[in-house]
């Protein structure tokens, strides 16, 4: 697994949220950006910690995503890194993303 880049766009340890497939509108946190090749563009790794769990991540086409913060949740991605027991990482995963979407669509609510 690659570290985090520095710079603009996306990153590992960032939410994103699905606009196309049979996911759309899933919250995911990103795992891996993985530059495609022959000008097929960039795709993700995104997991959430049900349907996706932290091995079993969904290849995603940048495309297909709305990125919700460029900034990386640096504890969570920390812990997951360090942590060797996968299914206490998919269930704080599960945990942190069912928070962030209640943050998100309080912000949602107050923007409209």
């Amino acid at each position: 697994m690659r570290p985090p880049a520095d710079g603009p766009g996306p990153r590992p340890g960032a939410y994103c949220r699905s606009l196309a497939g049979s996911d759309r509108g899933r919250l995911y946190l990103i795992r891996e950006l993985v530059p495609g090749g022959h000008g097929t563009g960039n795709y993700l790794y995104l997991v959430d910690g049900s349907r996706h769990p932290w091995l079993r991540p969904k290849r995603k086409n940048l495309r297909h995503v709305r990125i919700l913060s460029e900034e990386l949740d640096p504890d969570l991605w920390a812990w997951c890194l360090r942590e060797k027991d996968t299914k206490q990482i998919d269930g704080r995963l599960r945990r942190r993303l069912e928070e962030q979407e209640k943050d998100f669509m309080k912000n949602e609510e107050r923007g409209s």
